[in-house]
């Protein structure tokens, strides 16, 4: 957004006529200037990393699908077989093992994949079958997997920086760094002279090789900044820290401190393998899936043999970002009877008092939201991201005077009481934001005395 340039430029562009408009508040323009360099020096290499990364795991599902094009697509031709007979086609094929699952997508044109498990070999293999004639387009191994291992390490950094929950710590701080950077940058950049178009609302892309890096730095986040600020911010649900408290707040709020303490106490613990009951018929598993899919014509469908039994079915009904599907996160999970072909119980991510924010959350993090074409957006607003940290240290590089590191000196100014205020409830809303500010005050104000007074202190041999 607005570029870091150094305390020389700002001294040396000064206009030289007076201009109320652009020098009502000299001493708040200098000190937003200062924590926005400084916040973008700290956050630059996270910032880039999860963007890059961000920018990577946008379009993994259909890079996916692509890349296992042969084992996905399947030409449409008569009517699908009844899951039974896919069961039955992938038990065969695999020659020991059960079948656990089924998933199938509401596309005519896509595959059905049945995993089956070998308790003894602890092996999974998923067998991609078309569903029109049962026969078998091949097979994974979904550890060996390598487009599935790469986007797991790509969504690892993106998350946990590869160093668990000390990463995601550090990843929620600079996320919300990341938010103070966009309102710092926006100030900074907020044109003072109405009249003004070239360098505040068009790139002047010919002249002094800073000023196209300026133009460039500060627009690119302008224009982006909607879209920037919804990747960043939705982000914040999927922290450590604020996401969690986030998520307790909601089931408080629906369920009170009993709601609390159920979900940090768990769902319990499955039935032993003696007490699971007798498995369902081909003819139950067959009504319950032609109830599912005339209930759920639009969305993908996941048939769980692992907790399904001949009293009930359990089945799941999803669209989202890993089945390449676009608009709201949807999940459903249904317990069927299969003797009634009448619906037990449904869990509905919507009624969740945890994770109901998340049908909206997650596709605006990821940009599925509105299709391909939000996701070409968010790609590139993941660039722009990528490239801020870059072109503003780069400012810095060739602004900073020679052998002088160039960094923006702090200056005694009172901020206005509005914006002490929307600070200070700012830090309360993000506490671990506040708390990093608190520290980088302190070791502002103890730098600050310590150069202030190193420079008063006479120096030893000065004439009395």
């Amino acid at each position: 957004m607005n570029p870091l340039v150094s305390e020389t430029e700002v001294q040396t562009t000064a206009p030289v006529e007076p201009q109320p408009a652009e020098q009502a508040q000299p001493g708040l323009f200098r000190t937003v200037w200062r924590w926005h360099f400084y916040a973008g020096l700290f956050a630059s290499p996270f910032l880039i990393t999860l963007a890059v990364t961000g920018m990577l795991y946008i379009f993994s599902p259909e890079i996916g699908f692509y890349l296992h094009r042969d084992l996905v697509y399947v030409s449409p031709e008569g009517t699908r077989l009844p899951p039974s007979a896919l069961l039955a086609a992938a038990t065969t094929y695999a020659g020991q093992g059960e079948a656990t699952e089924l998933i199938a997508l509401p596309e005519a044109d896509r595959s059905v994949v049945v995993t089956v498990s070998d308790e003894e070999a602890k092996q999974k293999r998923e067998i991609f079958l078309n569903p029109y004639d049962a026969s078998v387009l091949g097979e994974l191994d979904p550890k060996q997997d390598g487009v599935r291992n790469f986007f797991k390490v790509v969504l690892d950094i993106h998350r946990r920086l590869f160093i668990g929950t000390t990463g995601r710590v550090i990843i929620e701080l600079v996320t919300c760094w990341g938010l103070l950077l966009f309102c710092t940058g926006l100030y900074l950049w907020w044109p003072r002279r109405r009249e003004k178009v070239k360098g505040v609302w068009v790139p002047r892309l010919k002249g002094k090789s800073y000023m196209v890096l300026r133009d460039l730095h500060a627009l690119g986040g302008v224009y982006l900044l909607p879209v920037l600020f919804l990747i960043v911010g939705t982000g914040m649900f999927y922290t450590v820290l604020w996401g969690r408290g986030a998520m307790a707040v909601s089931v408080v709020s629906h369920q009170g401190l009993e709601g609390l303490s159920a979900m940090a106490g768990g769902r319990g613990k499955q039935k032993s393998e003696a007490e699971k009951p007798a498995p369902p018929t081909e003819a139950q598993i067959d009504a319950v899936w032609e109830y599912a899919s005339r209930t759920y014509p639009d969305r993908s469908l996941e048939l769980v043999l692992g907790k399904s039994s001949a009293e009930k079915i359990n089945v799941r009904a999803m669209n989202g970002h890993s089945t390449a599907t676009y608009g709201s996160y949807k999940y459903d999970n249904l317990m069927v009877d299969p003797a009634q072909t009448t619906l037990i119980s449904n869990e509905r991510l919507a009624d969740h008092p945890a994770f109901w924010m998340h049908g909206w959350t997650y596709p605006l993090h990821v940009g599925s939201i509105g299709g391909p074409a939000t996701k070409v957006i968010w790609f590139l607003a993941c660039v722009v991201l990528a490239a801020l940290p870059v072109t503003g240290l780069w400012m810095w590089w060739k602004r900073r005077p020679t052998g002088k590191s160039g960094f923006p000196r702090r200056r005694e100014h009172r901020l206005p009481l509005w914006l002490t205020g929307a600070v200070i409830l700012c830090c309360l809303f993000f506490p671990l934001a506040g708390i990093s500010v608190v520290l980088a005050l302190l070791v502002d104000l103890v730098w600050f005395r310590w150069i202030r007074n190193r420079s008063e202190t006479p120096q030893s041999g000065s004439a009395a």
